[in-house]
């Protein structure tokens, strides 16, 4: 699939099948006086339902019915059964094995919920589109109290910017377990090559900046294959802290003049981050890529590819450079990749605050790998074995490069080179829920301007109209 293919395709389909589901679960639960109502600042007051902590012997589980559904859930319930033997789990599988689970999930648990039933613990990251939305039907219960008279757990084990996220209008309704960040690693060499000057890279903005300056130069290179392996258009804006709507107040573009810099900055760029080239799979050396300024930032889609390949560098005796570019705010802006919630109207809220104080444990969340669907784990002193865990990796092939035998050897990693990760890392000071239909809307005003169709004023006005159209459903 082309560049151009993965928003027209897979994200337009999964914002039409996830905002159906949540406009849906609005329409019944709203029917059913669950939803306070909001002033005319769109500050809402949501009714919450009661918090019951009585034992039971039952626990409800819904999950995504494919091979790829992580092993770390699985040992979490593994684990829960062990440590309360008395209580039935049980495991509902929904959707198919391989094709659109997450819409299937989506749709599935969307109707249960419609009909007053569903899982006791509700797994956001494959549930719906639009967790705001979600928040504010009521449909999850409003853990605070739980977690303020719960003696035995303690929120200042975990990363409080990265769960300060899942607290909305005054309650804590989502528990992340794990996030990402925008961090690059690239070749002093491949960016001298290409002009990239980090003295110009202030913030997110300043980085798509220098990104398109750089662009005329590296293009000059006959094997140039792009500035990175997969679109950074909304990853950027994500991550960049600029909103497209105060989810507090429910204003739409609140910073107008920050948008149009960041959109003004990215539209050179554009036609190079959504080629439809087709270059075939890279099977020269990955050096090459690197310092040669083939592909200057490389492979860095998932979160922990920039320690692979900062140390694959310091292998080849290379001088690897770690960009994270900073938010408005200063720090680095996380986006939370999987977290849970207790659905409102569970029977078994204490089995599954359980439930969840395991998946947030240090042993549960030492398995949390850092990257795919499941980022890095909230619980730091998790992050501190998982980032010390490269040390102990050994020597690791690359599948691509000369002879198919290129090597990381990973014992070249030091303690500073650790520490130094831990601090990048620590460095994050604000994190967002993903909302793919906002990001979606984004890309559908704003494309005409990044293909010189019509003007950013057009554009701009399109957006602020559709985003508050959005806000008001």
């Amino acid at each position: 699939m082309s560049k151009s293919d993965i928003l027209s395709s897979k994200n337009i389909k999964q914002w039409i099948v996830g905002s159906c589901a949540t406009l849906l679960l609005l329409s019944a639960i709203i029917a059913g006086n669950l939803v306070g109502c909001g002033n005319s600042k769109g500050v809402n007051t949501i009714a919450d339902k009661k918090v019951d902590l009585t034992p039971t012997n039952e626990l409800v589980l819904d999950i995504p019915r494919y091979r790829w559904f992580p092993q770390y859930y699985k040992d979490a319930i593994e684990e829960f059964e062990e440590q309360y033997p008395d209580v039935k789990v049980t495991v509902n599988r929904l959707g198919d094995k391989e094709d659109h689970t997450m819409e299937q999930y989506q749709t599935a648990l969307t109707n249960e919920l419609m009909a007053g039933a569903g899982p006791d613990v509700i797994l956001t990251d494959y549930f719906t589109s639009d967790l705001y939305k979600t928040m504010d039907t009521g449909a999850f219960l409003n853990l605070s109290s739980i977690i303020s008279g719960d003696k035995n757990f303690n929120m200042g084990d975990y990363n409080s910017s990265i769960m300060s996220s899942g607290y909305y209008k005054g309650g804590q309704y989502i528990i992340p377990l794990g996030y990402t960040v925008q961090i690059k690693v690239a070749e002093q060499s491949g960016l001298h090559k290409i002009g990239f000057d980090m003295n110009k890279v202030t913030d997110c903005t300043s980085f798509v900046r220098e990104i398109s300056n750089c662009l005329p130069k590296a293009q000059e290179n006959p094997l140039f294959r792009g500035m990175f392996d997969w679109p950074i258009l909304t990853r950027m804006l994500r991550v960049s802290g600029i909103l497209l709507v105060d989810e507090k107040t429910n204003t739409a573009l609140p910073d107008e003049v920050a948008i149009r810099a960041f959109c003004e900055a990215y539209q050179p760029y554009y036609d190079t981050d959504y080629d439809d080239t087709d270059y075939g799979e890279y099977t020269g050396s990955q050096y090459d890529l690197y310092s040669q300024g083939i592909m200057p930032f490389g492979y860095t889609s998932n979160n922990t590819d920039w320690i692979f390949y900062y140390t694959y560098l310091k292998t080849k005796s290379g001088n690897p450079v770690v960009i994270a570019p900073k938010s408005v705010d200063g720090g680095l802006r996380a986006t939370v990749t999987n977290g849970v919630a207790i659905r409102s109207g569970s029977t078994n809220q204490l089995n599954a605050w359980n439930f969840i104080k395991i998946l947030l444990s240090t042993q549960l969340q030492e398995k949390q790998p850092g990257n795919g669907r499941m980022g890095y784990p909230v619980n730091t002193a998790a992050l501190k074995v998982l980032l010390n865990s490269f040390k102990t990796m050994g020597i690791r092939g690359i599948s691509s490069g000369e002879n198919g035998n290129e090597k990381v050897d990973f014992s070249l990693l030091t303690s500073e080179d650790i520490d130094h990760f831990q601090t990048t890392l620590n460095s994050v000071s604000s994190c967002t829920l993903l909302c793919e239909p906002m990001e979606n809307l984004f890309m559908k005003c704003m494309e005409p301007y990044f293909k010189k169709e019509k003007s950013l004023d057009s554009c701009m006005q399109d957006l602020k109209r559709q985003l508050n159209l959005y806000v008001s459903e």
